[in-house]
């Protein structure tokens, strides 16, 4: 019987999720990580993980009683700039059930689960909406689907904001690494969110000003020099071409 750790990763081929592979392969975890077609396991083939394919039955070891991780990278839609609405739900549905299936298959180990959402889940710009309200339902729906499986588990969410390859100077954004080791102590402790990065920080800050300008300023002051919609009457608003 082994006592060793054993860490699952949902979405290996984002950039994140091969630098949380590669962590926990150095760290002499036992490393899962799960393909959504064949040319997805070909693709992770040969990494020192063990690839487990959507539809498949999910068989654990059976002589470990140690820890379980779950990494969740990649979970609803990817980019913020995509709006595939029915692809996006479909695959969402999916991803789901593949980590339900998981959950139910730790037979009564450690589990935490830790989520790599974005800043923008947090605060949405105009343009984002579509992107942050799904990695909010995202977040729920995950956060329902880890407590009803298994109710001891643990549940973290980190919010990056740009994550950068260059790891040789000192940036605003964090790191893939850094995320890696993130993600690795979200893991290791309670329940949690975190954010990653100190543009995440700064972004929070910027978008927390403005809703507080919106919610000072009257109905239908502009906030720039720019004519407030507000102040052109409905009838005209809506009629012209």
């Amino acid at each position: 019987m082994t006592t060793g750790t054993t860490t699952i990763v949902i979405g290996p081929l984002t950039r994140a999720g091969r630098a949380i592979s590669e962590l926990a392969v150095s760290t002499g975890d036992e490393v899962v990580v799960v393909a959504r077609h064949d040319a997805d396991v070909a693709a992770l083939s040969g990494r020192g993980a063990t690839v487990l394919l959507i539809g498949d039955d999910v068989a654990l070891r059976d002589d470990s009683t140690g820890p379980v991780r779950l990494a969740v990278c990649a979970l609803g839609p990817v980019h913020p700039d995509s709006v595939q609405t029915e692809v996006d739900a479909e695959a969402f549905v999916r991803d789901l059930g593949a980590i339900e299936q998981i959950l139910a298959a730790t037979s009564g180990r450690p589990v935490s689960v830790v989520l790599i959402s974005s800043i923008i889940a947090l605060a949405p710009g105009a343009d984002r909406r579509y992107y942050g309200g799904w990695k909010c339902l995202v977040e729920q729906q995950l956060g329902q689907t880890v407590l009803g499986v298994v109710p001891t588990a643990t549940y973290s969410v980190v919010y990056p904001g740009r994550i950068a390859d260059d790891t040789r100077r000192p940036n605003l954004h964090t790191t893939y690494p850094r995320l890696a080791q993130t993600v690795a102590s979200l893991a290791d402790g309670p329940s949690r969110a975190r954010v990653s990065g100190i543009d995440a920080r700064l972004w929070m800050v910027v978008n927390s000003l403005k809703i507080l300008i919106r919610s000072i300023l009257p109905l239908g002051a502009p906030m720039s020099g720019r004519p407030s919609e507000q102040a052109v009457p409905a009838n005209e608003r809506y009629s012209r071409p």
